[in-house]
């Protein structure tokens, strides 16, 4: 399963990390590793300030990979800082036409719509062409709607109204055009570029733990880049614009340090150690750890509360734990901190290091947090989930944007302006009704749609798109317009078919009142027009139109008093108990009936229930017999089937066991029989119509046994 090695690149504030990683049958394989420092002032707060000099540095981790791999490296895998990331919540609504279910296509371009929203609004305070200045890294719908509902999917779904959330993330262009420009300085070709929380989060919280809510925070020199997961997906990046700087600078600046010797100083110190070095003026001088610590707690205060109150920003509350990655991770006391602010028990705020990545082979000289950036930009470009920047032409105009292995047509289409009315605008003038109550937009009937051609073919907004794509836009016709029609808003061939009821056929279909008045399907539907559309959805609403309730009540009188039972209707469908609320379709066979009631099971239960007695050691059954009950003025057995309207009666004193009936089911004794003898319930002398309940122990004594 090995592949070609990828130069995985980490340009950080500090350091620049180079990887050469493959995948392996089990995971990953580092196969070499390389970190530098950067030049002075090359880079600040994650951004290139100084392209040539970062590309120096960057040729010198080249060299050294290739003379300890043998290979030639002509490109790499590199990542942006979050620290420009910007993200946008937005949304798109469109109007529909109830008889046209909704396409792939048409969603897609509901979704391209809220994107650009997202973007008019990121670059609504901006210059007109600021819209080119930013490209988008990915996009998520957090929530679509039907008519005012969430859905689970618009596809395939008819409605008035569709409407999209998504959330959209953007980086300026001048943040990929600098990495671009470094890398061709050095040599190199941008293999894949993604954003440095999203390479991190990749390797150090997997999609399997993604259903948990964790914060990741990559902590680095000039920024703290923050990522949550919760729900199996990533639902949030943000910055601080602060890290492990902010500690170093206080150190130099307390102890009169240049700013490399505090950056060792802060790395090398340890709780009971102290440090040796020189100052800017040739003094040598000690440093102790909790000397330091209580120089620089006020900054690392301040960046646990920046940390964690970014957190809670994007998540709303806490999460469940937090894990921090990145050279500036290792700052003391700022994992207690955090911790502090969000919390949250100690040993659910930890560092992730080298040997947490248990998918991970291969060693390094390095094992820290620090590591953990450079090799999730190497999975992440392994894995596919990395980008590329794409060139294309849309009716002439160039584009370019990120391609993600998802990107499609649709894409394109957004960097070159185009909205859903470009796409799946409708024709004629809209037209207003009111239907159940709500005022609706209509538009006319249009089935028309832009044509899309991609390199000469026709192709649909969801095609991926590759580099060098030619893509034309032919604008949807709008001359073939319609009117509408009931039978357009009720979808006739959906709600109207026949069932089977009992045997016989019965034709289901919606019942229309426009106006006040019944309406046939054909009816062209006025401005102006209120509508009240009955569908039947289920086998029950059919049922109850057809004068079948779902209980069945039947009133009878008992002794003088009134009762009434109500039962279910026993139902199935094509031969299969099913419930009520099963949904109607076509040439579906329905058959009901009616409960019965019997005469038994309106009696008393000593009346109609059985009972266990013990009769000289043996466990009999007694069953009740019903006699002496009048129906109507007519004995009536207990099988009979109660009618409405029943006048039932008996002598409530008849009802019960008493000795004697054990006889019906045992035999005594011959002796006992001619001769008599003892009789006990429950060891107590009784005689032939002594009562019996459940449970009682019957002994019969012949004269002779007793006597004995």
């Amino acid at each position: 399963m090995s592949q070609t090695p990828i130069f995985a690149l980490d340009i950080g504030t500090h350091k620049i990390a180079g990887l050469l990683m493959r995948k392996s049958n089990d995971g990953y394989q580092i196969e070499h590793g390389v970190m530098l420092e950067q030049l002075p002032q090359a880079m600040r707060d994650g951004q290139i300030h100084n392209i040539a000099s970062v590309a120096k540095v960057i040729r010198q981790v080249k060299s050294q990979l290739e003379k300890a791999s043998g290979m030639t490296l002509s490109e790499a895998a590199v990542a942006a800082a979050g620290r420009s990331l910007e993200t946008r919540t937005s949304e798109a609504r469109r109007v529909l036409h109830p008889a046209e279910p909704l396409t792939e296509d048409a969603v897609k371009a509901l979704e391209l719509q809220a994107v650009a929203n997202a973007m008019r609004d990121l670059t609504k305070p901006m210059a007109k062409n600021a819209l080119e200045s930013y490209l988008c890294v990915g996009c998520s719908v957090v929530r679509s709607y039907l008519d005012g509902e969430p859905i689970g999917s618009l596809i395939g779904h008819r409605g008035t109204e569709a409407k999209v959330e998504v959330i959209a993330t953007f980086l300026p262009r001048v943040v990929i055009d600098s990495l671009a420009a470094a890398l061709e300085m050095a040599g190199l070709e941008m293999a894949s570029i993604t954003l440095e929380p999203i390479a991190a989060m990749h390797i150090a919280i997997p999609a399997t733990m993604r259903m948990l809510n964790i914060a990741l925070v990559d902590v680095g020199a000039g920024t703290s880049d923050i990522a949550v997961a919760a729900d199996g997906t990533i639902i949030g990046y943000g910055m601080v614009a602060a890290g492990g700087d902010r500690i170093t600078e206080r150190i130099a600046q307390t102890f009169l340090l240049d700013f490399l010797t505090a950056e060792l100083a802060k790395r090398m110190i340890t709780p009971g150690s102290a440090v040796t070095c020189q100052d800017v003026f040739g003094n040598t001088i000690q440093l102790v750890y909790e000397e330091v610590i209580n120089v620089i707690l006020p900054e690392v205060q301040q960046l646990a509360k920046d940390i964690a109150a970014q957190i809670i920003s994007l998540n709303g509350s806490s999460p469940k734990g937090v894990l921090l990655v990145g050279g500036g991770s290792q700052t003391p006391e700022v994992c207690a901190l955090i911790q502090e602010q969000l919390q949250l028990p100690g040993n659910l705020v930890r560092i992730r290091d080298r040997s947490s990545l248990t998918t991970v082979k291969g060693q390094l000289e390095r094992s820290g947090p620090d590591v953990i950036t450079p090799i999730g930009i190497g999975c992440a470009h392994l894995d596919g989930i990395a980008m590329q920047l794409v060139k294309a032409s849309v009716n002439g105009h160039a584009v370019q944007f990120l391609k993600l292995p998802s990107s499609t047509v649709s894409d394109a289409l957004l960097y070159a302006g185009y909205t859903q009315e470009d796409l799946m605008g409708a024709g004629g003038d809209f037209i207003t009704v009111t239907i159940g109550g709500k005022p609706v937009e209509l538009p006319p009937t249009s089935g028309a749609s832009a044509e899309i051609l991609l390199d000469g073919k026709r192709v649909d907004l969801s095609t991926l798109v590759h580099d060098g794509a030619v893509i034309e836009v032919r604008p949807p016709d709008h001359g073939r317009s319609t009117p509408t029609s009931l039978a357009d808003l009720v979808d006739s061939e959906a709600a109207c078919f026949t069932v089977c009821v009992n045997g016989e056929e019965v034709r289901v279909e919606p019942r229309v009142i426009v106006n006040g008045a019944v309406r046939n399907l054909d009816y062209q539907i006025a401005d102006g027009d209120t509508i009240e559309i009955s569908p039947v959805k289920t086998v029950g609403q059919l049922l109850e139109l057809l004068g079948v309730q779902q209980y069945h009540s039947m009133s009878f009188t008992v002794n003088g008093s009134d009762r009434t039972i109500s039962r279910p209707v026993q139902l199935s469908v094509n031969g299969e108990v099913e419930p009520w609320h099963r949904a109607l379709t076509p040439g579906m066979r329905i058959a009901y009936r009616q409960p019965e009631v019997t005469l038994a099971e309106v009696l008393p239960e000593e009346a109609s229930a059985p009972i266990s007695v013990t009769v000289n050691g043996k466990v009999l059954k007694l069953t009740p017999t019903v006699t002496d009950v009048l129906v109507n003025g007519e004995p009536r057995p207990g099988d009979y089937l109660v009618r409405p309207g029943d006048v039932i009666q008996f002598d409530a004193r008849t009802f019960g066991f008493i000795v004697t009936d054990v006889f019906r089911v045992y035999q005594p004794d011959p002796e006992f029989m001619k001769r008599g003898g003892k009789i006990t319930v429950n060891g107590i002398t009784c005689g032939f119509t002594s009562p019996l309940r459940d449970g009682d122990v019957v002994e019969f004594q012949t004269a002779a046994e007793f006597i004995e």
